[in-house]
């Protein structure tokens, strides 16, 4: 099943989702780091929306994943390479209106999930 997104309820999408630029005299733009990774963990924080009622859960899932798994995002480094930027609260406030056909799944059964496959892992890698 292909992973479908919208961004066009996001207040000001053009701004907030896409870099705007050109190439060869033509206008192009892509997607932003910042929401192309937000599309993709929605599968690990089992939430298809961000929404005025969710935005703080959404959050708080994310930081729990990257707690657990490291961050999502990087960023350029002043010294070169690149270093971990974690997601702010304000970062997803920004994305509220995102959708991605993604199934919710509740709080509790999320915590589960998430911790349990940590705790697998964790042990395949303490048993190499």
């Amino acid at each position: 099943m292909s992973l479908n997104w919208n961004v066009s309820n996001i207040e000001d999408f053009e701004a907030v989702c896409f870099r705007h630029f050109e190439e060869d005299g033509q206008p192009l733009r892509e997607l932003k780091q910042s929401t192309e990774k937000l599309i993709f963990i929605t599968m690990a924080v089992g939430l298809g929306r961000i929404t005025e009622s969710n935005y703080q859960e959404f959050y708080k899932r994310i930081a729990l994943f990257e707690r657990l798994r490291g961050c999502v995002r990087v960023k350029k480094s002043d010294r070169g390479g690149f270093v971990d930027d974690p997601y702010t609260l304000e970062d997803i406030r920004q994305h509220i209106g995102l959708c991605v056909n993604v199934s919710d799944e509740k709080p509790d059964a999320w915590r589960k999930r998430i911790l349990k496959s940590w705790e697998h892992d964790l042990v395949i890698e303490r048993s190499h």
